[in-house]
C-alpha cells in the first residue's frame, strides 16, 4: 500500500500533467455551424434514438442490452428476497455467494483469447494458483 497522502499526491500530479498536456494543444477549433432552428431537448432525444434504432449494429445491441438488463435486475431483486426470506440465508451467506460469482468471472477472464493476449502466462498461473489456495 502506498498510503492516503501519496495516493492524493499522485492524483494531484496526474491532474497537473493532464492540464499541462491540454494547454499544449494549439489547434484552433472550427466554428460551429449556425443553427437554423432552436433545438428542443425532446427533438434531440428523438433524433438520437431514431439514429440508434435505425443503425444495423448499434440498434440491436442497445435493444438487447436494455431487455437483458431489465430482466436481470428484476431477477436479482426477486432472488434476494427468495434466498433471505424463503431459504433463510443470512446476509453474510448471500454476500459470500455473490462475491464468489463475481470472482469467477474475474478469474476466468485471463483464460479468454483477449485475456491471454493481454496477460502473460505467468500472471494467469498466479491468479489460478491463488484461486486454488482460496478454494481449499
Amino acid at each position: 500500500m502506498i498510503g492516503a497522502a501519496r495516493a492524493v499526491a499522485a492524483d494531484a500530479v496526474s491532474h497537473l500533467v493532464t492540464a499541462w498536456c491540454t494547454l499544449r494543444i494549439h489547434s484552433p477549433e472550427a466554428a460551429p455551424r449556425p443553427r437554423t432552428t432552436t433545438p428542443s431537448l425532446r427533438g434531440e432525444i428523438r433524433a438520437g434514438l431514431a439514429y440508434t434504432w435505425s443503425h444495423p449494429v448499434i440498434g440491436p445491441l442497445v435493444t438487447t442490452n436494455a431487455i437483458t438488463s431489465t430482466i436481470l435486475a428484476g431477477t436479482s431483486a426477486i432472488w434476494v428476497v427468495y434466498l433471505i426470506r424463503e431459504l433463510h440465508w443470512s446476509s453474510q451467506m448471500f454476500a459470500l455467494v455473490m462475491s464468489i460469482g463475481a470472482s469467477g468471472g474475474f478469474l476466468a477472464s485471463p483464460r479468454s483469447p483477449a485475456g491471454r493476449a493481454r496477460h502473460a502466462p505467468r500472471d494467469t498461473g498466479l491468479a489460478l494458483g491463488i484461486a486454488r489456495r482460496m478454494s481449499t
